[in-house]
């Protein structure tokens, strides 16, 4: 009956109820699935806020949709284009004839990839071309752009939308170290901002911010052919926010923030060397991969037994060793299958 009642909703009213459900978090299978047909039939006549409306629902409800993405990333792309010029950011949400914003394919790019939206070649849709295609513009848009013009692109992008973008970089191997200087330092002051407490920023934005540091910092190492960046990255804010913040994040990632510190160039010892009984602490929740990315810090800032204590690399090694018995007996005990009868 609800459906029945919808057959009469404009596509904008239609999108409104979605937004709603979005937004309740309540996903009712038959409605959705009935609505996004109605909007669909329209989709050759969607302007590109159309489509980033419908997108970024699609994209909150982790819905794959591919000929909603398949019109979207093709109109993008061999359709109206995409202008990288910083000022199309000022019109994101102007309907009628426009290109989209260097933003708005960014979001296209990491929208392809979290849906896995990606890979797969197909008579009706090329979609590795289209994604590779895409993620060229939106890699040279902001490394070929001037400071002014990236800070202010990533002013309206999400935390989310900032951490795919370093990935989208960190992937890009034939970018040197002189290309990432000015992008992967605004994406860091972009974070900072947002983690910054008495800045006009909403609490439901501050924790994706948090949120989103780890990751974000881990592929920040990755991008241009050098680790270390302190020359132009500053990361004693990090260190500082970290030990305000500590009794609220997750040992995960906590380890894994201190390893990227490391690794950007942020080499105060001092600092460094205070996590060490704090680690002691927590051995029993420490995974493999996380005794590694200690062992990978210290190693990297040539902090050994007699900087730290022989106390540390010991019992690591000890827990690593066993995560390793746990890890085989869990495997041993799920290949033994009853016997029949």
């Amino acid at each position: 009956r609800v459906c029945e009642e919808m057959a009469d909703l404009s596509r904008d009213e239609l999108l409104e109820v979605l937004e709603a459900f979005v937004e309740g978090n309540m996903y009712p299978r038959e409605i959705i699935k009935y609505a996004g047909r109605v909007i669909h039939e329209g989709i050759d006549a969607f302007t590109p806020a159309d489509f980033m409306r419908l997108a970024r629902i699609y994209q909150k409800m982790d819905k794959r949709q591919d000929t909603f993405c398949r019109a979207w990333i093709q109109d993008m792309l061999h359709n109206r284009g995409v202008d990288v010029d910083a000022e199309a950011c000022s019109h994101l949400e102007r309907d009628g004839d426009r290109k989209y914003s260097l933003v708005e394919a960014s979001f296209g790019l990491n929208f392809m990839k979290q849906l896995r939206l990606n890979t797969g070649t197909t008579e009706w849709w090329d979609k590795e071309a289209d994604y590779r295609a895409l993620n060229g513009i939106v890699v040279n848009g902001f490394c070929r752009a001037d400071e002014r013009a990236v800070r202010r692109m990533l002013s309206v992008m999400s935390p989310r939308d900032a951490s795919f973008l370093a990935s989208s970089i960190s992937r890009a191997t034939f970018l040197k170290n002189s290309d990432v200087e000015v992008v992967v330092a605004a994406i860091m002051d972009r974070l900072r901002y947002l983690l910054t407490p008495g800045n006009e920023v909403g609490v439901p934005l501050r924790d994706r911010a948090a949120e989103y540091l780890a990751p974000t910092m881990e592929r920040l190492v990755r991008c241009g052919r050098n680790r270390r960046k302190d020359k132009y990255l500053d990361c004693s804010w990090v260190a500082i926010w970290l030990c305000k913040t500590v009794y609220s994040r997750s040992i995960q990632q906590i380890v894994s923030i201190n390893r990227s510190l490391g690794h950007l160039g942020y080499s105060d010892l001092n600092y460094h060397k205070i996590w060490v009984n704090f680690y002691l602490d927590r051995l029993d929740s420490l995974s493999k991969s996380d005794i590694t990315m200690i062992k990978d810090t210290f190693n990297k800032l040539k902090l050994h037994d007699e900087d730290i204590g022989r106390d540390l690399f010991w019992r690591l090694g000890l827990r690593f060793q066993q995560c390793v018995v746990n890890t085989s007996a869990a495997r041993y005990v799920a290949s033994i299958r009853p016997i029949a009868g």
